[in-house]
């Protein structure tokens, strides 16, 4: 006589051996059952597709206050877990694509920095933005204003290194191609003590 165990494990081995000695057909027909299911399911959704859209659609309509009722309430109890979430498949997504992320980061910066230059020069110009006093008797010259002013900035002066920004020498008169650089700010500090030098 075999104790309860005993038959357990008698009849766990047996049905390991049975599996040995039929993996590739069993693995054949639960391939098969697979393929069957998904061509049946596909079948019914194209003979019946224009009937459950509109299903649906009735459903949502008469409960849609209890679904977004019930969105929210799960949004609210599960927020701080979403939120984890998200963070961590976004560290995730970042470290994964970092080489990536640092190109195209390097492609956007030497093509609009300089832009953004263009921008700021002109808010800072006759103090268009009201925070820029000091720059009230400043203007652009006419050949960086206009409908082709940006296009002409950028040819006369080129891409903006990293670490520089647009500077005028001595830190005084017009935005114009002879009077403007990128300059560190370590430069622009020498430009400014020739200023108040008189240099």
């Amino acid at each position: 006589m075999y104790t309860k165990a005993e038959r357990k494990l008698r009849a766990s081995q047996a049905s390991a051996g049975h599996y040995e000695a039929h993996r590739e057909e069993i693995a054949a027909h639960r391939a098969k059952h697979r393929k069957e299911k998904s061509e049946y399911n596909a079948k019914y959704i194209d003979l019946h597709r224009a009937e459950l859209k509109k299903s649906k659609a009735k459903f949502y309509k008469e409960n849609r206050e209890n679904i977004l009722k019930q969105k929210a309430e799960y949004y609210i109890s599960r927020r701080e877990d979403i939120c984890k979430r998200v963070r961590k498949s976004g560290a995730k997504w970042r470290a994964t694509h970092r080489k990536e992320i640092a190109k195209r980061s390097a492609k956007y910066n030497a093509e609009h920095l300089a832009e953004a230059s263009w921008h700021c020069m002109h808010q800072r110009a006759e103090n268009r933005d009201g925070d820029h006093p000091t720059y009230a008797d400043v203007i652009v010259c006419a050949r960086w204003s206009g409908i082709n002013g940006k296009a002409n900035f950028l040819k006369d002066m080129g891409p903006r290194p990293k670490g520089t920004s647009l500077s005028r020498f001595r830190d005084s008169g017009n935005y114009k191609p002879s009077n403007c650089a990128w300059h560190t700010r370590a430069e622009q500090a020498i430009e400014q003590r020739k200023k108040n030098n008189n240099v």
